[in-house]
């Protein structure tokens, strides 16, 4: 979490970078540990994908004032027709 306090939007393979302290491609064990986990963040609301990348942000309780966690805009995957 303190990551996303540094630089507020990351994707997972830089997140997964930070975290291990070395370069981390897509399917190897690093990457996908660190999925799981931002995916459980994101489950208790503590953190929410930024558009359809694979880009995360920290979210914010508005009404209570301080940055636990604020909402990341979010992008509607609807058909217009």
């Amino acid at each position: 979490m303190e990551i996303l306090d540094v630089k507020p939007e990351m994707t997972t393979k830089e997140i997964a970078e930070m975290v291990h302290g070395k370069l981390v491609e897509c399917k190897t064990k690093e990457y996908s540990s660190t999925n799981r986990s931002l995916r459980s963040l994101e489950r208790e609301g503590l953190v929410q994908r930024v558009f359809v990348q694979l880009r995360w942000k920290r979210k914010t309780h508005s009404s209570e004032g301080h940055p636990i966690l604020v909402p990341a805009q979010e992008v509607m995957l609807t058909d217009p027709s």
